[in-house]
C-alpha cells in the first residue's frame, strides 16, 4: 500500500512540475501579433544544460551557443526544413550574376532592430544594406581565424 501511495505521489509531483506556467497578462501585453499565428516581442527563455561561451555569431564554436543564436539572429536567407531548399528570410529576393561571383539581395522593408539603449531614444531602427555590409566586413576582415582560412585556400 505504501509503495502504491509513494508511486502516486511521485507521478503527481512530476505532472505538477511539467505544468506550463502560461502567459501572464503583463507578458501578453508585450507581444505583438504577426502573420501566421506568431507573436513578436516578449522574453526569450531557453532551457539549456550547458553554458554558452558567447553570443557573438563569429565566435560561436559550440552547439549550445549555436542553438541560442539561431533563436536571436536571422539571416538573409534560410533553409526550408522539408527539402533544404533556400527561402528568403530578411531578403525579399536575390539575384546571382552569370559568373556566380556577385549576389544582389533586396532587403525586406519594415525589418527593425529590437529596442535598445544603443539606438537614439532607445527605439530600434530599420535594418539597411549598410548593416549587412558591416557584418560581412567583420566576418571577412576583422576575424583572424577567417583570414587564416582564406589565406590557406
Amino acid at each position: 500500500m505504501i509503495r502504491k501511495f509513494g508511486f502516486f505521489i511521485i507521478v503527481v509531483a512530476m505532472l505538477q512540475a511539467c505544468g506550463g506556467a502560461g502567459t501572464t497578462s503583463e507578458e501578453a501585453a508585450e507581444l505583438t501579433p504577426g502573420e501566421g499565428g506568431v507573436y513578436y516581442g516578449g522574453t526569450l527563455k531557453l532551457n539549456e544544460v550547458e553554458y554558452f561561451k558567447t553570443l557573438y555569431p563569429l565566435n560561436i564554436t559550440e552547439v549550445t551557443g549555436h542553438r541560442t543564436i539561431t533563436q536571436i539572429y536571422e539571416g538573409l536567407v534560410g533553409f526550408v526544413q522539408k527539402d533544404l531548399s533556400i527561402e528568403p528570410v530578411l531578403a525579399q529576393n536575390w539575384a546571382v550574376s552569370e559568373d556566380g561571383l556577385t549576389y544582389t539581395f533586396q532587403i525586406r522593408k519594415g525589418v527593425k532592430f529590437h529596442d535598445d539603449a544603443c539606438f537614439p531614444d532607445g527605439k530600434g531602427r530599420e535594418v539597411t544594406a549598410h548593416d549587412f555590409k558591416y557584418c560581412f566586413d567583420r566576418a571577412c576582415f576583422n576575424n583572424p581565424q577567417i583570414i587564416k582560412v582564406i589565406l590557406l585556400l
